[in-house]
């Protein structure tokens, strides 16, 4: 992620053209925010429908996620007048099953 307005559309990170990430896998994220993030939010599927949210702004935080699965980010809103200093990193870590 870089800065306010940064994104990601709706996605699965489907990848069933590599054998070993077929039938899903686990990514891990260590997210990192600046103070001067407002808010930035998780929307996912739950029930076949984009209907569940999750606040993803934090200063530090792990979170772990079974792939694939139905997501996007809306865009990182920045508090007034820290616009300059409004920034979100995630650090990702991808681990596929073992067979």
């Amino acid at each position: 992620m870089d800065g306010p307005g940064d994104y990601v559309g709706p996605h699965n990170d489907h990848h069933p053209e590599e054998p070993e990430a077929r039938d899903g896998y686990i990514d891990i994220h260590l997210t990192l925010s600046t103070g001067g993030v407002a808010s930035q939010f998780l929307v996912y599927e739950d029930g076949g429908h984009f209907s569940a949210m999750q606040d993803v702004n934090t200063l530090g935080g792990i979170t772990a996620y079974r792939l694939p699965f139905w997501h996007y980010t809306t865009p990182l809103q920045a508090r007034r007048g820290r616009a300059k200093d409004a920034r979100r990193w995630v650090l990702l870590g991808t681990f596929l099953y073992a067979r």
